[in-house]
């Protein structure tokens, strides 16, 4: 599959910096590859078993213009696939995801390109900004933290959740699925901000946090949650 990614559209990283962009892609591409074949809950099956292999340790990515091999674990195979896997769930539509693929490699066949170029090419396709999403799991190690409350309102036959992200970049959003497999929830988390939601038809027994389809952490507060305004964004240095 690694022959069939580069030989499809003959598509380098220039940088050694950049190499996920083979590895990650190569990877996803064996997930989408069993999709095809067996459909998307053998494929998540599939996803699942890899996820096992996610460190968590150094970032993905290293630095640029020095040849950098000095990779310690396989992160930018496994958790580069899931770094996939948490973008085609933020769109929350197959054919938008495939189409960034498909714009990514039919723009760059027979070409180099660095990570940069597949941000241009998610915000050129989706009219979205996804430099904060991709700084937050490549450049650091650390995923993502959903942190959350349940509630059942006084004489009410829906769940109050509120939730909130624990992240390093300022400004991410990551997206979280919520409820039950039979009637999720598609959320938006933002760093440092709480927010609400009142999800009904699960119960409070019943209800999860489907983490097969973002690569974050999860921790349930036994307090509910404050809703609060996010943070002020850092003080430039720029003079």
């Amino acid at each position: 599959l690694q022959s069939f990614d580069r030989r499809s559209k003959g598509r380098t990283a220039r940088d050694h910096a950049d190499l996920w962009l083979h590895e990650a892609f190569t990877t996803y591409l064996e997930t989408m590859y069993v999709e095809k074949l067996y459909g998307k809950e053998a494929a998540q099956r599939y996803l699942n078993s890899q996820r096992l292999f996610i460190k968590n340790a150094e970032p993905i990515t290293g630095p640029q213009g020095v040849r950098y091999d000095r990779f310690p674990d396989a992160d930018m195979y496994y958790k580069g696939a899931w770094l996939l896997q948490t973008l085609r769930t933020s769109f929350h539509d197959d054919d938008t995801f495939f189409l960034v693929l498909k714009t990514f490699y039919e723009k760059y066949k027979y070409k180099n390109c660095v990570t940069f170029d597949f941000y241009n090419t998610i915000r050129e396709v989706t009219g979205k900004d996804y430099y904060s999403f991709l700084q937050q799991y490549l450049t650091y190690p650390r995923i993502p933290t959903f942190v959350y409350s349940v509630r059942k309102p006084f004489l009410s036959n829906k769940l109050r959740i509120r939730y909130t992200l624990e992240a390093n970049v300022y400004d991410v959003e990551v997206p979280v699925v919520i409820g039950s497999s039979s009637k999720p929830t598609y959320l938006n988390a933002k760093n440092g901000k709480v927010q609400e939601v009142l999800i009904s038809g699960v119960s409070a027994a019943d209800f999860k946090v489907l983490t097969e389809l973002s690569l974050i952490d999860t921790r349930l507060e036994t307090k509910e949650l404050i809703v609060t305004k996010p943070p002020k964004p850092p003080k430039s240095t720029k003079k």
